[in-house]
């Protein structure tokens, strides 16, 4: 009888402790999975604060069977059509907008087609990535109450990780909302491209 409790024991301790690594996988998985606003929500968040917007360039010529804009190292025509009907659904809501890209053909090509026609102001790729890029984003948008930045998905993904620790593989046009709270960056989520 002894054994039959000591099994018994050794069973709830072991249930008990598969119970406990499940529950933390699934709070790392939960904690690690970005938040997804809306426009309506991005929209309210501007009412109150300088907001950013960090977007993913479109489809890559070079890694694409699709047709290409222009040059290989530039965007598709399918990523330039996509810009653009975003870029229509955005204005809707934000019709004023600064707006900067890196300085590679396909964030500028992106920009140019999302905006309309506007052209973007040139930064460098270092101003959107690495140690200083939350620094760097406040210094662009400290003037703006709307501030749109092309990207590239590597960015996205470092802001994402060193901000809220969440896993973040940007698809094409991923967006990333921020805003600026007492000189501060804050993170707020991954922007759906739909209307409401």
């Amino acid at each position: 009888q002894k054994t039959f409790h000591m099994q018994r024991r050794e069973i709830k301790k072991i249930t008990y402790l598969i119970t406990l690594i499940l529950t933390t996988l699934l709070f790392v998985y939960f904690l690690r999975t970005p938040t997804t606003i809306n426009m309506k929500q991005a929209h309210k968040i501007n009412q109150q604060h300088q907001t950013i917007f960090l977007i993913r360039h479109g489809e890559r010529c070079d890694r694409s069977k699709n047709a290409c804009l222009s040059s290989n190292k530039g965007v598709t025509v399918n990523g330039a059509i996509k810009a653009r009907d975003y870029g229509k659904i955005f204005s809707n809501t934000f019709p004023s907008f600064s707006l900067y890209s890196t300085d590679t053909i396909r964030t500028m090509q992106t920009a140019c087609f999302f905006s309309g026609g506007k052209a973007a102001s040139r930064i460098p790729l270092a101003a959107t990535c690495g140690l200083d890029a939350a620094k760097n984003i406040l210094k662009l948008s400290s003037d703006n109450k709307t501030t749109v930045i092309f990207t590239h998905n590597h960015c996205l993904t470092q802001i994402a990780k060193k901000m809220k620790w969440w896993k973040l593989k940007p698809e094409y046009l991923e967006t990333l909302v921020l805003h600026i709270e007492n000189n501060r960056l804050i993170l707020d989520g991954k922007l759906t491209h739909d209307k409401a």
